[in-house]
């Protein structure tokens, strides 16, 4: 499971990624877990930079909002995504 440290005015500590997202339902979870499960063809646990950025340029974004969901999603600034981090794409 992914973590990440998060600061505040009183304390320094690390959570899991999921507990830091809003509510996803499960049936949307699921969904995504599908379309994770065939970008991850090697069953990495991962999906890399270039392979998301061509899934998601399929939505018809435009660059800057892809790029503002990258920044937001690749939470341990890896150059790639989790389940967890893409769920959150």
């Amino acid at each position: 499971t992914a973590t990440t440290s998060v600061t505040t005015a009183a304390t320094n500590y690390t959570r899991p990624l999921t507990e830091l997202i809003p509510y996803i339902p499960q049936s949307h979870i699921d969904n995504f877990m599908v379309y994770f499960n065939k970008l991850d063809r090697k069953n990495r646990g991962y999906v890399s930079g270039n392979a998301i950025g061509r899934f998601f340029r399929k939505s018809g974004l435009n660059e800057s909002i892809l790029a503002q969901v990258w920044d937001l999603s690749d939470v341990d600034n890896d150059g790639k995504l989790s389940s967890e981090e893409f769920c959150i794409a």
